[in-house]
């Protein structure tokens, strides 16, 4: 009977043990091993401090992830990772997620995050907590600049002087890879950025502004106007971004427009030969915005665990755990706090990013999925053949069909 007494009252502790226990679920894209130890250890030092709650994970890749985004999978999660940008104010425009003001610092000014707080913020109310983002710019090949005398240029006119002694050097200035269509599209967004600035690209590929506008044609003329010149070395043959940097180790092409990303893909005894400078001033009266793709975490309006969820997303916000993930991912974490490891590309791409007045997601995360695919077809047409009433007709046309009819305000 004593036996049996105490097995009754083991099995009445487990089960208060189950009953007390909160189970968080959490859902993220993975992209390699590192990224998944990374994750699960922050969720191990996350439930330590946190010792009635256990972490949930669902991870998957690229494809399935937008699968499970796009299927509205995610209102079964708690707190999820995703885009900020247009599919962000997508989903809060649609009621499915979840205000944040309260769990971190949210006040702009005063937050840490203040410089990113615009692409998670709609109506007044921060949405999303960022977590990471990289810099896009023009990197180039010192050796090269060196031995040709050539500084860093701030200025277009500049910009076009270094292209134009380039080419006469028979180096071709700007390399670029566009059969996939999509890294075309950075030119015209930073185009755009520098002549009409932050707000009128966000309202242009949000819907709210026609591609038939003669600011629009503006920025096709000043593209035109490199391709036609001969500046652009132009793969239209390789599937990948990468097929750019063996011209560059080469001393065959000097400049190209990349995301930080590239760093993945540079063979190691390069590395260190490579420069970096953001993007040229075209009209000094627009601020500098750049191009900087940033991750967030939100916190579903279905969520079972709010509280937890919170709980979770505090954790994040800390600049001891975004420099642990982004560090470990190459990435850069939005906290001003934060101390990214230290080298010449992350140092020159964080100093620029915080000098930033605000910030662009890129063409496929600033506009809807139908659009962005549409439009990097268009984009990458257009360096093939830069036939500006084509392209702005075709950009119209889609916008009145894709995101004319539900804009995203």
């Amino acid at each position: 009977m004593n036996s049996l007494r105490w097995l009754c009252c083991v099995l009445l502790v487990w089960l208060q043990s189950v009953a007390w226990a909160e189970s968080l679920n959490f859902s993220i894209q993975i992209v390699n091993g590192k990224h998944r130890q990374v994750v699960k250890e922050l969720i191990r030092e996350f439930e330590a401090g946190h010792p009635g709650t256990t972490v949930r994970l669902t991870e998957l890749d690229n494809a399935d992830y937008n699968k499970f985004m796009g299927d509205g999978a995610y209102a079964a999660q708690d707190v999820v990772w995703y885009f900020a940008g247009y599919q962000l104010k997508d989903l809060v425009a649609l009621g499915a997620v979840m205000p944040l003001d309260g769990v971190f610092n949210t006040t702009l000014g005063t937050s840490p995050f203040s410089n990113s707080l615009h692409a998670v913020t709609e109506q007044n109310k921060v949405f999303a907590l960022p977590i990471s983002y990289y810099h896009w710019g023009l990197y180039y090949m010192r050796d090269v600049f060196e031995k040709h005398n050539l500084k860093e240029p701030k200025t277009w006119s500049e910009f076009e002087a270094i292209c134009a002694n380039l080419k006469a050097l028979g180096i071709a200035p700007l390399a670029i890879s566009v059969k996939e269509n999509w890294t075309a599209a950075a030119w015209f967004d930073y185009l755009n950025l520098r002549m009409n600035g932050l707000d009128f690209h966000t309202a242009l590929l949000g819907g709210r502004e026609s591609f038939t506008d003669a600011r629009v044609r503006a920025v096709f003329e000043r593209w035109k106007r490199l391709i036609d010149l001969g500046y652009f070395s132009i793969d239209t043959v390789s599937a990948d971004w990468r097929a750019v940097l063996p011209n560059m180790y080469r001393g065959k092409a000097a400049m190209s427009l990349l995301g930080n990303y590239m760093m993945v893909g540079v063979n190691p005894q390069y590395a260190g030969k490579i420069g970096f400078f953001r993007f040229p001033t075209v009209d000094p009266l627009v601020p500098s915005y750049e191009e900087a793709p940033t991750d967030v975490l939100f916190v579903t309006s279905t969520a079972s665990h709010p509280k937890e969820a919170k709980q979770f997303i505090a954790f994040w916000s800390r600049p001891e755990t975004l420099d642990k993930y982004n560090n470990a991912m190459g990435l850069l974490s939005p906290h001003s706090a934060s101390k990214p490891e230290q080298n010449y590309l992350n140092d020159t791409g964080l100093k620029m990013l915080r000098q930033a007045k605000g910030f662009s997601q890129y063409f496929n995360r600033d506009t809807s999925k139908p659009m962005a695919d549409k439009g990097f077809v268009t984009m990458g047409n257009f360096m093939r053949e830069p036939d500006i009433d084509k392209t702005m007709q075709e950009l119209e046309r889609n916008r009145l069909q894709y995101l004319a009819p539900k804009v995203i305000k």
